[in-house]
Order: structure tokens, then sequence, then C-alpha cells
């Protein structure tokens, strides 16, 4: 059998934002059978007041992106991000955010589903301020056969798409800022954890109000890229689809590129070389 030749367009295509997917039916949930199981990272736990307690506005926020449109020499090692080799395909996309309220904001969550998926994050460099934390939303562990493979072995790299951004303690009107450097090229085998391109910014955050903590949970759509965003829901590439359902987080897919496979399971395996039968073109 073939595993990786290219398929075809598949009742499954639905929404799917990479054209010529195919769904798994093996995926239940958050579970990705054995071989790699994505976790939901959890929302923070909130802090409610009494349902007979005052009620304060929240604090107002404001968060803005924009491709930055800065390049560098292929192959050029970029001291600001972290050393990295920098390619021709890779953007820098800024998020700048503000509390424009009058109260403090103790903590903040953000989840950012990307046009693209995230190669770098960059929350240190010169151009950017403020303690800000990134996390994987999904996270992923390898477990049966594969853990006991060195990644030497394997085809498979792995890309996470979607963000979760932590920020504690942002005063009245303090602005903070990160880059993500981003890029929507991938090869066969490329395994996109979280693929689900959205304006929409999901936020949840607490504020203090006379001795008590309340909470806001909202979404913020941004409008500083929607070429970028309109670009990554029609990306060029056949892929099989897992898709993943959080607790307390976006709806989302996995994404397991250049594979034609009826289980994903077959797919990652064949990445992996565990089966000598599987052509990789």
């Amino acid at each position: 059998m073939d595993w990786f030749k290219k398929i075809k367009n598949s009742s499954s295509k639905g929404k799917s934002i990479i054209l010529g997917d195919r769904m798994s039916g093996a995926i239940i949930g958050l579970l990705l059978a054995v071989l790699i199981q994505p976790y939901a990272t959890a929302f923070m736990t909130d802090i409610y007041v009494r349902a007979d307690a005052p009620t304060y506005a929240a604090p107002p926020i404001d968060i803005e992106v924009n491709n930055q449109n800065v390049s560098y020499q292929e192959g050029k090692t970029v001291p600001d991000f972290g050393g990295m080799e920098w390619k021709s395909e890779y953007e820098v996309h800024r998020y700048d955010f503000q509390n424009q309220g009058n109260n403090k904001i103790s903590k903040l969550k953000l989840i950012i589903q990307h046009p693209g998926c995230i190669v770098h994050s960059n929350t240190k460099g010169p151009s950017v301020g403020g303690q800000v934390t990134v996390k994987n939303t999904f996270s992923y562990r390898v477990s049966g056969d594969l853990a006991t493979l060195s990644r030497d072995n394997s085809k498979l790299d792995v890309y996470h798409c979607t963000k979760t951004v932590v920020m504690r303690d942002i005063l009245p009107k303090e602005e903070r800022s990160f880059e993500f450097v981003v890029t929507q090229k991938f090869d066969q085998c490329d395994y996109l954890v979280a693929f689900s391109p959205d304006e929409k910014v999901q936020v949840r955050y607490k504020w203090p109000e006379r001795g008590k903590i309340y909470s806001e949970r909202t979404s913020i759509k941004m409008s500083g890229m929607p070429i970028e965003y309109q670009q990554s829901r029609n990306l060029p590439y056949t892929a099989t689809r897992a898709r993943l359902v959080g607790e307390d987080g976006p709806t989302t897919s996995n994404y397991l590129i250049g594979v034609n496979v009826d289980r994903i399971n077959d797919g990652l395996a064949a990445c992996y070389h565990l089966n000598e039968s599987a052509s990789t073109g």
C-alpha cells in the first residue's frame, strides 16, 4: 500500500483548513490512540463571588496583531529570536496588549489560533516588553513502540499552531508585547497540532475589586492580518486529520501532512519508520 500517495477530496472535507484532508474515525475526544495523545492545557480556576454581591465592570482590554514584514538572509542566525536559523518562508507576528482600565488585572490568559504554526516564541527580546509566558494549548506525548525510537530515525516533525499566553499583575494602562515566528510551509510527515486559524482570541482574566476577585471571559477579534489568515485557510496540502475537543478551549484539529491513511496511527507509524513496507516517496 502506498501510504503517502496524494488523496482525493472526500466528503469529510467540510470546513477543513487544509484542502483534501481525510478524517480519522479513530479519534474520540482528546485521545489520539496510543501513539500521540494531546491534552488540553487547563484553564485557570475561576474564583466566583456571591450571587448577591454587587457587580463591577471588567477592566477594558485591547490586543492588536501585525505582520512585522521583517526578513533576514536565508540561513542567517538571528540572535533576537534565540539564535534560530532563518528561513525565507518565516514571518514575524507581533502582538500588543494593553490593560485600558483603572484596575490591575491579576491574571490573564489568551488562546491564540495562529495563521500558521509557531517555530519560535519571542518574549524576552529587545523589541518586546513586559512579563509574558507562552505555553502550548495542546500538548502531546509519545508512548508505545514510538517511545523507544530515536527521533533521528523519524521523519515526523511536530509543529504547535495554537498558543496560550499568560500574563500576571498587569497594572492600569500598562502595555505588554510579544512576538511569534510563524511558518505556513510544511513537508510530508509534518504533524500540525491544533491547527485551526481564527482571528478571534479567547480571553479570560481576573481582577480584584473591593477585596473580592471577579472574572471575565470573552473573545476579541483581531483585524491586523486578514490576508495571512485567509492564506492559512487555503494551504495547498493534503493531510490526514484528527479532531480535538478541549475541555475548556477551542475545538480544533491535528493534521499529518502528505499522508493518506484511514487511521492516523498508521501514518504516524510510517513516519516513524515502524513499517518497512511504507513508501515515503
